[in-house]
């Protein structure tokens, strides 16, 4: 008899759901409720809200996830629904598309972030450093005196890294 998955799932409903997709979960499989970024349902012990609230109530009586031990558990149904189980392929589906607008603004906030790691920025840091942004993923913190100590052997340290070149890693 084949499995009659209902196709009234909420958003919010189908947002939990792909957490355990996104991560590559199966049967058994657990996730703590802090852990479900934008499906998040618990804030201090108590579901977010109404709308969430009804959610988890539609996965748990149509036995797609059950809590324990303080985390969320797929069962068997809400594996199937996900994967499907090599009759049907059913999977979660009705979330809705971005526009073309959502695309075109996540791209220019993906280029603005690229054009910003390319300048470097400097900034005095809460200790008294000074931060040196846009080297790489962090910056570069040092102290007055140890930004001077090393402003003085800058040409040593140009002739250094001339010299050591070839054993250098290189972006290209």
């Amino acid at each position: 008899m084949k499995d009659v998955v209902p196709n009234n799932l909420k958003s919010a409903a189908v947002k939990i759901l792909n957490c355990f997709r996104e991560r590559g979960l199966r049967k058994g499989g657990s996730i703590h409720p802090a852990d479900f970024g934008d499906a998040i349902i618990w804030e201090a012990g108590f579901i977010r809200d109404e709308e969430v609230r009804q959610a988890w109530a539609d996965l748990t009586n149509n036995d797609y996830v059950y809590e324990a031990d303080a985390a969320l558990v797929l069962t068997e149904r809400g594996e199937q629904f996900l994967y499907g189980n090599g009759i049907t392929t059913e999977k979660v589906t009705n979330m809705p598309e971005p526009t073309y607008e959502e695309l075109k603004a996540r791209l220019a906030e993906l280029e603005s972030k690229q054009q910003r790691a390319a300048v470097l920025s400097f900034k005095v840091s809460d200790k008294g450093g000074v931060s040196v942004y846009g080297l790489g993923r962090f910056p570069v913190t040092l102290y007055f005196e140890q930004w001077s100590r090393l402003l003085d052997k800058s040409p040593e340290l140009r002739e250094f890294l001339e010299a050591n070149k070839s054993k250098l890693k290189l972006k290209e």
